[in-house]
């Protein structure tokens, strides 16, 4: 019987920017991006960036700021409502 050996260290992840960069024409105008953050969460700023870096390479998008919440799906979805399942129906419309 023939022993298989796995490494135990995983490799870096890919940097989403390089990885969208790279891939920017089968992304742009075919797939919907939605960045939604509570105006209370502590990754905001990282968010703010992400949408101005979609802005800057021309990837429609929407981003989304939901105030009084914080790092919080359930209470980020609650907030918003209606209005946050009217992407997915986009989105799947489009299919």
């Amino acid at each position: 019987m023939t022993k298989c050996s796995v490494a135990t260290r995983s490799a870096p992840a890919p940097n989403p920017a390089v990885l969208l960069e790279k891939n920017i024409q089968s992304i742009r105008g075919r797939m919907f991006v939605r960045v939604g953050i509570g105006d209370k969460d502590p990754h905001l700023a990282n968010s703010q960036a992400t949408h101005e870096f979609l802005d800057r390479l021309k990837i429609q998008h929407e981003y989304v700021v939901v105030p009084r919440v914080a790092h919080n799906p359930e209470r980020l979805y609650q907030t918003m409502g209606d209005g946050g399942f009217a992407f997915y129906q986009r989105a799947f419309a489009s299919k």
